[in-house]
């Protein structure tokens, strides 16, 4: 059977209490309830013929329609007084990859006022968008329901484009990802997050855009899995062949919306997930197509010297790591070799005398973006990663250059990086300048990271005390949501490095799968996480 005609089954079965006729569903967690919305706006109208939806999934079009869209919703009123502390967020979940900048608002169906209102800037694929709503309304929108309208808007240091189409997924979309299709959130204020946490992580609905993305989430639940972890064990399968496909290899939508399969991929950042496509389907067809792909990038990048290539911190995490776990189930040092290749070149040119780590630099151009929180998440994981593969391998062995160097990087790095960490455990989104504000994933990246390089014994055993310190700021409401979505995460740097100065954030599930593997670590070390 086709691993994703299976993986929409599963999910469909796992959501049988939300698909039709019935109306809600609780939570897989206590502390909140989905109620679903019905609309009557048109499925699946036209887009750009190039475009696909997220997932391949039906979705609904805002920007069509002048007058909004109108959810109408089951009575749900006496619901919630099964809640102490009653809340209500209306929930959407992104089916279309768009880089604008917009305002949505949720307004009542009965005179049009505004109950909430959100500024959006550069949706991704599966991205959850929530607008709080007035518990106060509940009657009101029981009778007559919410619109959603949306206006554009300007924002500052952000290249952002205009024109583009504003798609949700449809009612639909329940059957397959329940948290992603239109529904209103109903929770009690003083939810359990780490039971919210875990239900969330720990299923399909957390899924996100296939590369470095859903790798975050694929290696999360990989590190939980092989910590004796079932039921992350059984997420991760849904999570993989979400997109895997026996005949096509991986289908996936690039940033652009644009579909890739047999063998297409888009960069250097595709390739994270398939560490776990490795380890737990060693002959698919998709790993020769990595190869593939990467067997010409290599021949031609052999003789450039690093201050000729454009080169950034994520290719640590989503091309060198990947390829040295495949490397490893090949037994091919010479592929192992240019993995360490890779990173001994960002080393080279990303890492300042000072300790200071850029996320990117152009060909024949300065570093930029310096020290970015995120940027040097990626870039420690990935080293971190790459040699605790290679250590644990039969390759272990061989003689390799660079590995002294990438040793050296991991403890001069973290001295480095540790010296910027908050009291709470928190670092901000540039780990060097405060203004910049606290921002998870950068932090429980960077935590994750010290974890897994303690564990090894590249560090010493004080940086895991560091790293629990960081979970336990993590695990907190401000970080993550009634159902268990991480938040307060900078949006993806596609829309230009100052942005991510702006203290704008927003719902993205990649801080659960960094994090995961810090709890993860923590259950291999003989420590309880619950």
């Amino acid at each position: 059977m086709d691993r994703r005609k299976f993986v929409k089954m599963a999910g469909a079965c796992a959501a049988a209490a939300i698909a039709a006729p019935a109306i809600f569903a609780e939570g897989a967690t206590p502390g909140f309830e989905r109620i679903y919305a019905r609309t009557d706006s048109k499925k699946n109208p036209p887009i750009p013929k190039d475009k696909r939806s997220s997932g391949g999934l039906d979705y609904i079009r805002l920007d069509d329609d002048a007058d909004g869209i109108l959810f109408k919703f089951p009575k749900f009123a006496d619901r919630l007084k099964k809640f102490k502390n009653p809340s209500l967020k209306l929930s959407l979940g992104n089916a279309l990859e768009n880089r604008c900048s917009f305002a949505l608002f949720a307004r009542s169906a009965k005179n049009g006022r505004i109950f909430s209102k959100l500024e959006v800037v550069n949706l991704f694929g599966f991205q959850v968008v929530r607008l709080d709503i007035p518990v106060s309304e509940a009657a009101e929108i029981e009778n007559y329901g919410l619109v959603v309208t949306y206006t554009p808007i300007e924002v500052k240091d952000a290249n952002v484009r205009k024109g583009e189409p504003v798609c949700f997924f449809a009612e639909s979309a329940a059957k397959t990802l329940g948290a992603h299709a239109p529904h209103l959130l109903a929770y009690d204020a003083q939810y359990d997050v780490r039971r919210a946490f875990y239900g969330n992580l720990r299923s399909i609905d957390s899924i996100l855009p296939f590369g470095w993305m859903s790798g975050c989430q694929t290696e999360g639940l990989r590190e939980l899995a092989e910590s004796g972890d079932s039921a992350a064990a059984d997420a991760l399968k849904l999570h993989l062949n979400f997109f895997l496909d026996d005949e096509k290899g991986v289908v996936f939508n690039d940033p652009e919306a644009h579909l890739c399969e047999n063998g297409k991929f888009h960069s250097v950042e595709d390739f994270l997930p398939f560490v776990a496509i490795g380890k737990l389907y060693p002959n698919h067809k998709s790993i020769k197509m990595f190869l593939d792909w990467a067997e010409p990038q290599i021949k031609y990048l052999s003789n450039k010297k690093p201050a000729d290539r454009s080169l950034s911190t994520e290719g640590c995490y989503t091309y060198a790591y990947p390829l040295m776990q495949i490397a490893i189930n090949r037994r091919d040092a010479g592929l192992a070799q240019t993995a360490l290749d890779e990173i001994c070149a960002r080393i080279e040119r990303l890492v300042a005398a000072d300790g200071g780590i850029s996320q990117n630099a152009p060909a024949n151009k300065k570093p930029a973006m310096r020290n970015w929180g995120r940027g040097i998440a990626w870039f420690m994981l990935g080293i971190v990663q790459t040699m605790r593969a290679l250590e644990n391998s039969p390759l272990k062995g061989e003689k390799f250059d660079g590995v002294d160097l990438i040793k050296k990087t991991i403890a001069d790095s973290s001295k480095y990086i540790k010296s910027f960490q908050g009291e709470n455990g928190a670092w901000s989104c540039f780990i060097d300048d405060e203004k910049t504000l606290l921002e998870t994933s950068g932090s429980v990246g960077i935590a994750a990271a010290f974890a897994l390089a303690a564990e090894a014994g590249f560090i010493d055993s004080s940086y895991m005390e560091r790293a629990e310190k960081t979970l336990n700021w993590f695990m907190d409401r401000e970080n993550i949501e009634p159902d268990g979505f991480s938040k307060n995460v900078t949006q993806s740097n596609r829309i230009g490095n100052a942005f991510q100065r702006s203290g704008y954030r927003v719902i993205m599930p990649i801080s659960s799968g960094l994090a995961a593997q810090i709890i993860a670590v923590k259950r291999r070390a003989g420590a309880t996480f619950s």
